[in-house]
């Protein structure tokens, strides 16, 4: 099986300014995390608000609760659509356009976003799909968030973002990926997050001195939605450290980034083996930045990067299928039993959402 997909933006990641005027909302001192990221990236003196999974929640099970939601997170900008439960129909869509931060100066390689502007495309998108599926917040039964892959997010001790993120377009880090890459056997590429990790270490030690969680942009999201640190390993294996065949990430090749490379990356939640439940929308992401556009309660998958989620979403499950799509990127990738590892990089070893694994080829 062949299926081509198409995101619904052709522009380019440049065309648009990042938005403007993004609603913040501070934090209370509790366990979830604050209700922005902080667009000025400066420290706060909180107590920690950061926790991994552990943490139960009373799920949302309201008689009205009949639709699932899913969120893209991507780099031209977040979709959202609404399926309805019992129709197996989608009943509402809705979509934000962003772009890319303006190059720092003497920095033409540079591809960052500020993490705040993902907050108000999900919920820009979010609020568009309800208002076309004519439903109430409280239809909302599950959340499932994809993401653009491999960008870095660093979080300090209070779960604050420290700098932007790092995409996966950027290629500042072009140098450290080569140095990595020789060490770990393969032919890493500039877009995986290890190389930006050891970027920052390199060419910006205080804020890689104030790093306590290093998340990837659909982690993130979930972190907003549930308080939790987690990631899955089809994102995970974007990092560029993890092991396919145990889906754990390599102590040694952590080590080589730094030594406390290993303790700040997210537990890996497998939906194969874990059931692929994350948690629940906290009651503070839902009525804080959320503006109650889902209702607190609502299941949270673990999710995984938009390539692994187009793969399970187009029925790319079985050795054979094979997926095409065009979009900020032009991806190839299919369906495999085993990991494939190339040792030129032409080929991106991922695992997929379903045990399986997914080598992707990218333009």
């Amino acid at each position: 099986m062949i299926v081509a997909s198409s995101p619904a933006s052709p522009a380019s990641v440049r065309a648009n300014p990042t938005l403007r005027g993004a609603r913040t909302h501070r934090r209370r001192a509790s366990l979830h995390p604050s209700a922005s990221a902080s667009s000025s990236f400066v420290a706060r003196r909180r107590r920690p608000a950061v926790r991994r999974r552990g943490v139960a929640v009373v799920v949302h099970s309201a008689a009205s609760a009949t639709h699932a939601l899913g969120v893209d997170v991507g780099t031209q900008g977040t979709k959202a659509i609404l399926y309805d439960l019992s129709s197996k129909a989608i009943a509402g869509k809705g979509s934000c356009s962003y772009g890319l931060m303006p190059q720092p100066a003497g920095r033409p390689n540079a591809a960052e976003q500020d993490p705040s502007t993902w907050l108000e495309g999900v919920r820009v998108a979010v609020k568009a799909a309800l208002e076309e599926a004519g439903l109430e917040p409280s239809a909302i039964a599950a959340v499932g968030v994809s993401g653009q892959q491999h960008g870095m997010v660093a979080l300090d001790e209070f779960g604050e973002v420290i700098r932007p993120a790092k995409l996966w377009c950027d290629v500042e880090s072009a140098a450290e990926a080569k140095e990595l890459g020789a060490r770990f056997g393969w032919a890493m590429q500039a877009g995986f997050t290890s190389s930006k990790v050891l970027w920052m270490k390199r060419h910006e030690p205080n804020n890689w001195a104030r790093t306590e969680h290093v998340l990837l942009p659909h982690d993130w999201i979930n972190y907003k939605l549930t308080g939790e640190i987690a990631t899955d390993p089809g994102d995970a294996s974007g990092i560029g450290v993890l092991d396919l065949t145990t889906r754990s990430f390599r102590d040694d090749l952590c080590d080589f980034v730094d030594p406390k490379f290993r303790r700040v990356l997210p537990t890996i939640v497998d939906p194969a083996s874990d059931g692929g439940v994350l948690g629940t929308v906290t009651a503070e992401a839902s009525r804080g930045w959320l503006d109650g556009l889902i209702p607190s309660g609502a299941m949270v998958s673990v999710g995984s990067g938009d390539n692994m989620m187009s793969a399970l979403g187009a029925g790319c499950v079985d050795p054979g299928d094979l997926v095409v799509s065009l979009g900020t990127s032009g991806t190839v990738f299919g369906y495999s039993s085993t990991p494939v590892i190339d040792a030129t990089g032409a080929v991106a070893p991922f695992c997929d959402a379903t045990g399986g694994d997914l080598p992707l080829l990218c333009t």
